[in-house]
């Protein structure tokens, strides 16, 4: 069978439609506010957080990243590109977008959806990797961990852009909303594809737990090793996000199926910010960007403010005399501790 004969819709597509994720009926003011929140998650972490993040990588000489992380966050600032497509091109809102623009980014979302997926999968076996060897994966296994995310988005998008443009009367903004979507029983291959994926991502997070819990001793120590193995810390962001992705992929699935509830767009929509919060709020990132030393001074601060008058009533008793001392708060350590009679309280 041809490609043209496999792209072209064939009767009605009709049944399709429970596919396709539809926000609730409403007034124009109750969209233009989804529209709002949906576009706010997607910009804060794909087009905000993450970029600062990469950019604090890329120059700070201190922190450092493996290359499956970059990529990682780098695909996940391309999906938020592909969801505000229309925003940043003036379209959307208002009359239909034009077909082209309309396709291209039906098209870009149904592959980035598939790339965030396998770039989450090459991370988990990139730790995985370094878990049972101790050792930093190199060489062409590496280089494909690296490419594969982006060969499926290359392989994707253009898969749909052909479809999408033999079939252009199926492409729609009003349908979703948010972005543009194709109603062809060919989109239902990428949630297949998606599930396949995350499938596998679930596998290997339940290696990398069964294997942090058998050698759970020697992993207490992996921050202050040398060896190229994942520090425990990343592991736990990375099988938080992972539950998180796979719960968005679970509750997606079943609005599909269902009744096009709303949940699902905003699951969708905050992705690359979980993503941002979970990769881009380490240690070593805040202490780079000042937020550590803030957070002590402003804490600090409040300390001294909060309690300006509070005092310790230091009472001793000595020869049946009862002697009264008033000891700043925060300087509690100028007590004596070798006196055996004592009796201490906040005033």
């Amino acid at each position: 069978m041809g490609l043209s004969s496999r792209f072209n819709s064939s009767g009605n597509d009709s049944h399709l439609t429970q596919f396709e994720l539809r926000p609730a009926d409403g007034t124009q003011a109750h969209r233009d506010a989804l529209i709002t929140a949906f576009m706010f998650l997607q910009i804060f972490g794909g087009h905000l957080g993450i970029p600062i993040v990469l950019l604090t990588t890329v120059f700070s000489k201190t922190i450092q990243r493996r290359p499956v992380l970059i990529n990682f966050l780098v695909t996940w600032v391309i999906y938020a590109t592909a969801y505000t497509l229309l925003l940043y091109t003036g379209k959307q809102t208002g009359p239909e977008p034009p077909k082209p623009l309309c396709i291209a980014q039906a098209a870009f979302v149904y592959g980035a959806t598939v790339m965030t997926s396998a770039a989450g999968l090459a991370f988990v076996i990139h730790l995985w990797f370094s878990l049972k060897t101790g050792k930093k994966m190199t060489g062409r296994w590496h280089i494909l961990l690296l490419l594969s995310p982006y060969i499926l988005f290359v392989a994707f998008s253009i898969t749909m852009l052909v479809a999408g443009s033999q079939n252009s009367e199926t492409i729609s903004r009003s349908r979703s909303l948010f972005y543009c979507s194709i109603s062809l029983h060919l989109m239902t291959v990428v949630p297949a594809t998606t599930a396949v994926i995350m499938a596998a991502v679930v596998v290997f997070e339940v290696l990398i737990c069964v294997r942090l819990y058998r050698h759970r001793r020697a992993f207490r120590n992996m921050a202050r090793t040398n060896t190229g193995a994942a520090p425990l810390d990343l592991l736990i962001r990375v099988g938080i996000f992972s539950l998180y992705s796979l719960l968005a992929f679970v509750a997606c699935i079943a609005f599909w199926v269902s009744t096009g509830d709303l949940l699902p767009y905003i699951i969708l929509a905050s992705l690359p910010t979980v993503a941002f919060l979970m990769f881009g709020t380490q240690g070593d990132l805040l202490r780079a960007w000042g937020i550590t030393a803030a957070v002590r001074s402003i804490f600090r601060l409040f300390l001294r403010q909060s309690r300006p008058e509070t005092s310790i009533l230091y009472s001793t008793r000595r020869q049946g005399t009862l002697d009264t001392h008033h000891v700043d708060v925060l300087h509690m350590d100028t007590i004596s501790a070798n006196d055996s009679e004592k009796h201490v309280e906040i005033v």
